[in-house]
């Protein structure tokens, strides 16, 4: 090979490894943005009461528009498939749907109810029904045991005036397709 024609594929060599390098480079500016929407679907932390919190103190301000709050947290027919086994999902979904087309359910704290007092417990309590679930949530959800899916958190929550502990309870608050939703005495679709 002459002098010229060397000097062309070096050239030819040099811009073919310039190019992998900026693609590479290119790649790598992005890796950190596409690491961390994996991570954080993949390995979403799990919910916690200060999570709630941010979310049920908004049901507590003057003026908040509780209808359009409520309706924010109306589950999905693959929400309900999320939380509860395939038979149950279904009569839960078919109870609570006339109730939601209707607007009769409403998360509403009473006048003068500011605070919000939050505990939870892990559906795989409930799915067992052990004391840990029965410390949180009513009794009619042991009715439950067996028919909700593990891997959730339920809040249970309850709207009170400052410095008392009695007021309006809710239950059945779960994050679930990362979007909070509410199930709310989910064993009366059982009864």
């Amino acid at each position: 090979m002459d002098a010229p024609g060397c000097t062309a594929e070096l050239d030819r060599r040099a811009r073919a490894a310039s190019l992998a390098v900026m693609r590479i480079t290119s790649l790598l500016r992005w890796l950190p943005l596409i690491l961390a929407a994996f991570v954080s679907t993949s390995f979403a932390a799990e919910p916690t009461p200060d999570d709630a919190l941010v979310l049920l103190r908004a049901f507590t301000k003057p003026g908040a528009d509780l209808p359009a709050l409520t309706k924010a947290l109306q589950p999905t027919t693959a929400d309900y498939a999320a939380v509860f086994e395939p038979a149950t999902a279904a009569k839960v979904e078919a109870y609570y749907t006339p109730h939601w087309a209707s607007g009769a359910l409403v998360v509403k704290p009473n006048e003068g109810q500011t605070n919000v007092l939050v505990q939870m417990v892990k559906s795989s309590e409930v799915r067992a029904w052990n004391e840990a679930a029965n410390k949180v949530l009513p009794g009619g959800w042991a009715k439950m045991q067996g028919q909700i899916k593990e891997g959730h958190t339920i809040f249970r929550f309850k709207f009170v005036k400052p410095g008392e502990g009695a007021g309006m309870v809710y239950d059945g608050l779960i994050q679930v397709n990362g979007q909070w939703r509410i199930f709310p005495k989910a064993w009366r679709a059982l009864e």
